[in-house]
């Protein structure tokens, strides 16, 4: 039984993969839910999970790229995040906005536990 699922998703995925077009951006009403909901103090998400989210809702950076992030790629004084991609080793600097630098600096200072470790998000 297992061995039928896992063709019928093999087959499944091919045909997925060569007729779906990747989408680059999120549709309006799905960027506004995703806006309010980093943007409502009240939910239950840590200063964290915000954080990371603002990364992703401004930059898309990829999962990799975001836990490999470590304090020397943010520059404070220049308002800009410099790192080297994972899955293509592609060097990206990119303006760092207002929110986003909020969130990493309250999340720094206030969630993050105290380590040794030198990336910016901890386990």
């Amino acid at each position: 039984m297992k061995r039928n699922r896992l063709i019928t998703y093999s087959t499944f995925y091919q045909k997925f993969q060569k007729h779906t077009r990747i989408w680059n951006f999120f549709q309006k009403e799905e960027s506004d839910c995703i806006r309010k909901c980093l943007e409502n103090p009240n939910n239950t998400l840590s200063l964290k999970e915000r954080t990371i989210g603002w990364l992703l809702y401004f930059y898309g950076l990829r999962g990799s790229d975001i836990t490999a992030m470590r304090f020397d790629n943010i520059d404070w004084r220049k308002d800009m995040i410099t790192l080297i991609q994972s899955k293509t080793d592609y060097p990206l600097t990119l303006p760092l906005n207002a929110v986003t630098g909020n969130s990493l600096f309250d999340y720094i200072t206030t969630e993050r536990a105290e380590s040794d470790i030198k990336t910016i998000f901890v386990p």
